[in-house]
């Protein structure tokens, strides 16, 4: 049986116990289903009804109210503010989905606000919790529209079908995929609505843009992956968020090499990390580029035949290092490293590990949520990871200094054949980690 703790971050030697949440808060594994405020003041969590606790426990507040029977929430999104959040159920009912708006820190004595109903495919808050964009399913086409967060009429954005959107960092403009001539592209429109720009170039024919498309921190750029200068070779791009010259990132590749679909880019806006087989057709290795200049380094270090980088790196938010997993010492023994954006030494950070034991990936699952292998603290000081590595088969959470030093566990004791599940969340102050595991009380 999972619950939710809350741990303190610790370094190598230092003891702290795990607090539940609110014994006991019992939590579905996905990330999907629970999230810790930005501010780690409160976890949110919608199994059925959307509901609300403090991070150091107490008592639960119902946040979406009592639902009818049938009806249930699916999805929901916390603010940036830590306070509003927007959130999805289906009206059993009426057979329909209905977004609405709710107040944590006015649950359960305001109500939550209706702001549409229909069929959605997704919906976002924008940074200033002002307006909420969403897609809805209008007459069969995925369309764009915007609606304000305090209520009111909603805005249809573009007339053509939308697969996917970002919003700026500054909630005023919305960058979004569509399809024109049967090829995908991006264009980019006012949060509020206005005239559309198509800001990713012209394309090859039967070239597209894909989905993993990205604005910078500072909202002045989108990098974006697509084979627009030869079908079929998937390469690295940007351009201003306005539109205006598209420059590729990615440097030359080998034949039959690809940038990989994971892309991340630093909190400064001066950087993107990325995988590709740029070297060797089948060999995924790491490298950077800067976004200014488009200079290329490769970050990884020469691995061994048959090896790779895995999907999921993450970069500190003092944009100054990378945490990467791969089998770069032994093949399939998957450990973790963290390096500088400019390059240079590579440190190992996971330490030993037992006969058979791994770090965990950074990955989505089979129903398309995220499963956490390793995170950085706010402050950029430490990496928090997953791991077998104190039994095959049995794992726990560590913490370790980003630039190198000894590991500690952070999670307590498991019952047995207990695990940690792989979602936690660290508070903003790098205090405190949330997460979920078979422990004992």
């Amino acid at each position: 049986m999972s619950a939710a703790w809350v741990v303190p971050v610790q370094a190598a030697g230092q003891a702290g116990d795990p607090i539940p949440l609110h014994p006991p808060l019992l939590l579905d594994h996905n990330a999907e289903t629970w999230q810790l405020t930005p501010d780690g003041a409160m976890v949110v969590f919608g199994i059925d009804e959307l509901e609300a606790a403090p991070a150091t426990g107490g008592a639960v507040s119902a946040v979406s109210g009592s639902l009818a029977r049938g009806s249930f929430v699916d999805g929901f999104v916390v603010g940036t503010d830590s306070r509003t959040v927007a959130y999805k159920i289906f009206d059993a009912a009426a057979g329909i989905e209905r977004l609405l708006v709710a107040r944590l820190d006015a649950a359960p004595d305001v109500s939550p606000v209706e702001v549409a109903s229909g069929r959605f495919v997704d919906f976002a808050l924008t940074p200033d919790t002002r307006q909420l964009v969403y897609i809805a399913v209008v007459s069969g086409r995925p369309l764009l529209f915007s609606v304000p967060v305090a209520g009111g009429s909603a805005v249809q954005l573009v007339a053509a079908p939308v697969s996917s959107f970002r919003i700026s960092p500054d909630s005023a403009h919305v960058v979004f995929r569509s399809s024109r001539d049967g090829r995908n592209e991006l264009s980019s429109i006012a949060t509020t609505g206005g005239a559309a720009v198509v800001i990713s170039g012209d394309l090859v024919d039967d070239g597209e843009v894909h989905d993993d498309y990205q604005l910078t921190p500072d909202g002045a750029h989108v990098v974006f992956r697509a084979d627009a200068r030869t079908d079929g070779m998937t390469e690295l791009f940007t351009t201003s968020r306005a539109g205006g010259r598209v420059t590729r990132l990615s440097g030359a590749l080998v034949s039959g090499g690809d940038v990989a679909a994971d892309f991340v880019l630093s909190p400064d806006s001066r950087w993107v990390v990325y995988r590709a087989d740029a070297n060797k057709a089948g060999t995924i290795e790491l490298f950077s580029a800067s976004i200014s200049s488009a200079a290329t380094t490769r970050l990884s270090p020469q691995l061994p035949n048959g090896a790779d980088v895995s999907p999921g790196m993450v970069i500190g938010p003092d944009s100054s290092r990378v945490v990467f997993r791969a089998d770069a010492t032994r093949k399939n023994v998957h450990e973790l490293y963290s390096v500088r954006l400019r390059g240079g030494k590579v440190t190992t950070l996971s330490g030993g590990l037992v006969a058979g034991g791994d770090v965990s990936r950074n990955h989505g699952t089979a129903d398309g949520r995220p499963a956490q292998g390793f995170s950085v603290t706010p402050d950029s000081a430490t990496v928090v990871f997953r791991a077998d590595a104190a039994r095959n088969g049995v794992h726990e959470l560590f913490s370790v200094p980003i630039g190198g030093g000894e590991r500690a566990k952070v999670s307590g004791r498991l019952v047995a054949g207990g695990d940690v599940r792989p979602s936690w969340a660290i508070s903003a102050n790098s205090r405190r980690i949330a997460y979920i595991a078979d422990a004992l009380a």
